[in-house]
């Protein structure tokens, strides 16, 4: 009978490790299925602590980054397929009873959820990131043609510079995953050799999603994959714990919380303290901030209507004095 698994990707230095060890706990915590760990334990500084290790060589040649991201797209060539896999970053916390649900959400041969890292998160936004196009070291960071661009070039897929891209943190395959998983793991390994492009697995993830026709494919809820960056100054956090990429939009309660800006490696690191009291606190100062203004303006704004109405008296003394009423 298929089961249920959730697997993490681990190689290379004790912050990764450690990192994996501090999202295990929470995991093992809210999860009723099983967890595993695949990695290249030549690779490790510190040993993986796991009751279930999947020992995969990978090339020498690799840096720890690339053999990490050669095990993450390569996991239907390494796992046995008869079962259901949720793939999570070893940044990503469990926060939520509710995790197993994950599997309900197999929408097509592979489920993402959608890379929403700010309000206006879109290919263009994360261009910067995904390619050495000089843009972060000329100081933009906000958004960029360029990864759009060598999409054209590189594959002739034309698209639209505002189209969301699916987040690689979490993600669901199976048997049907085969050929997709198999197109993504081939371009990451042929970016490897290319400069232009950053080692990481996104942008031939989004190469895959188009080349398979997959662009307009239902994606996981946010639920399962909200990334709460620290760097985005609009995140907001309710003392109830629900969760917003922008104090204007709808508060959600995540299942996952992807914190790829949180040192979770580092001893004594916590989610109350470290995440949700930050923000809250931030919150409340941006929350204060923004009423002095509106105070300042309300004041201004009796102040030249009070002005106006001298004016006009002044206007009408005039005119009874020179007698042009």
């Amino acid at each position: 009978m298929a089961e249920n698994i959730f697997v993490y990707v681990v190689c290379g230095t004790a912050e990764h490790i450690q990192t994996l060890h501090f999202s295990l706990r929470f995991i093992q915590k809210y999860s009723q299925n099983r967890v595993i760990v695949v990695t290249d334990p030549s690779r490790n500084q510190l040993p993986v602590q796991h009751h279930t290790v999947v020992n995969i060589p990978t090339p020498a040649h690799y840096t720890n980054h690339q053999a990490s991201i050669y095990l993450k797209t390569g996991l239907h060539r390494f796992l046995n397929l008869e079962h259901n896999y949720c793939y999570i970053d070893t940044d990503v916390i469990a926060n939520s009873p509710k995790i197993d649900q994950i599997f309900q959400h197999q929408y097509g041969p592979v489920a993402f959820a959608k890379d929403y890292t700010h309000q206006h998160s879109n290919i263009s936004t994360f261009s910067p990131w995904a390619l050495n196009c000089g843009c972060l070291e000329k100081g933009i960071s906000n958004q960029c043609p360029h990864l759009v661009q060598a999409i054209g070039q590189q594959y002739h897929i034309q698209i639209p510079p505002d189209w969301v891209h699916w987040n690689g943190g979490v993600f669901l395959f199976n048997h049907r995953s085969v050929e997709f998983m198999q197109t993504w793991h081939q371009l990451t390994l042929h970016t490897f050799e290319l400069p232009f492009w950053r080692t990481r697995d996104q942008g031939t993830l989004i190469v895959t999603v188009w080349k398979h026709a997959l662009q307009n494919q239902q994606c996981l809820p946010q639920q399962y994959n909200f990334i709460a960056d620290l760097n985005n100054a609009d995140l907001t956090i309710s003392p109830r714990g629900t969760y917003a990429l922008h104090p204007g939009l709808p508060k959600i309660k995540p299942y996952f919380l992807h914190l790829y800006s949180s040192p979770l490696h580092q001893e004594g690191w916590s989610l109350e303290k470290d995440l949700q009291t930050v923000v809250i606190q931030r919150n409340r100062q941006q929350r204060s901030q923004l009423y002095r203004q509106q105070i300042k303006q309300t004041r201004l704004y009796k102040s030249l209507d009070y002005l106006r109405l001298v004016a006009l008296e002044l206007q009408l003394k005039y005119r009874r004095i020179t007698g042009k009423l």
